[in-house]
């Protein structure tokens, strides 16, 4: 993942049984800092506002890191068995750089105030894995991609407004488009884009 200013590249590294976070200068492609887990990772997330990255393994913790020190400044841990993700969870952060919202392997989506550490909501999403999460251009709300084969949309309550089916495979990635009127979705077949646009919350 490339940081929003282009500035630096964050990659996801497996090694045995640890893993860890590479972050190499974008311009010089020089190795910048190594952030370690305890635990296999695969999914990297930098804050919209740049001052930050987030990154997740299979120790069920999203970890925070301050860009440019590159020292943890938090870690969010989800308090609760229900919500374990048995794995890594997927991640994404709100536009007001505020908010995380992390999706397991259990199907669930947790949210989070990314000062406090705070869970501040969670609900099950899926019968399956969530591969794919993103909040939608103006923050109003969440759409999510899982293993399910099935796209969902949620307001800011954890209430559903959409599930969109069609694809024929587990679902692996999902972004809105700019101007948040539509979906591209993404399986191991197939990649579908659902107009989203006359979604209204109550």
């Amino acid at each position: 993942a490339w940081s929003s200013n282009s500035r630096y590249l964050a990659g996801a590294i497996f090694d045995g049984n640890e893993g860890y976070i590479i972050v190499w200068d974008g311009a010089t492609m020089q190795e910048v800092a190594r952030l370690r887990h305890e635990a296999p990772c695969d999914s990297v997330a930098w804050s919209p506002d740049g001052k930050r990255l987030a990154s997740t393994s299979w120790e069920q913790a999203v970890k925070i890191w301050e860009v440019g020190s590159w020292r943890e400044i938090r870690a969010l841990r989800r308090h609760s068995n229900l919500h374990s993700s048995g794995g890594d969870p997927m991640v994404a952060w709100s536009l007001d750089s505020r908010q995380i919202a992390t999706g397991s392997a259990l199907g669930w989506v947790v949210l989070w105030d990314v000062e406090t550490g705070r869970e501040t909501l969670s609900y099950k999403a899926h019968t399956a894995a969530v591969r794919s999460i993103a909040f939608h251009p103006d923050g109003s709300r969440i759409a999510t991609a899982s293993s399910d084969r099935s796209v969902r949309v949620w307001d800011r309550y954890g209430r559903q407004l959409l599930s969109l089916k069609g694809h024929t495979a587990n679902l692996t990635a999902l972004a809105w488009s700019a101007d948040g009127r539509h979906l591209i979705s993404q399986s191991t077949r197939e990649k579908l884009v659902w107009s989203v646009s006359e979604i209204h919350d109550e």
